[in-house]
């Protein structure tokens, strides 16, 4: 099931993975990141997950304090294209 992303891992140079640090994460969608966290330590990539209260969060994220994070926005029912754009919107007006 992973062998594709060792596979690219391995070619990059990271045959034994790596430490990708600490990344920071709305409480609400804790259990969310933890489960990207086990898909990503499944391929080699290990990753702290730091759930923040969603004030101090969004605050940090606003002055640019956080060098990781785990970021989820709800644009089901649309394409990829779109929803990249409504990110990228988003990151942009919060001055990201």
């Amino acid at each position: 099931m992973w062998a594709k992303a060792k596979a690219l891992l391995a070619e990059a140079g990271y045959r034994n993975g790596f430490d990708g640090g600490t990344f920071y994460v709305d409480q609400p969608y804790s259990d969310a990141a933890t489960l990207v966290a086990g898909y990503w330590k499944a391929v080699g990539i290990n990753i702290k997950v730091e759930p923040m209260a969603r004030a101090a969060f969004y605050e940090a994220m606003h002055n640019h304090a956080l060098r990781g994070i785990l970021w989820n926005i709800n644009v089901s029912g649309t394409t990829a294209s779109s929803q990249l754009k409504t990110s990228l919107q988003y990151l942009t007006a919060m001055g990201i």
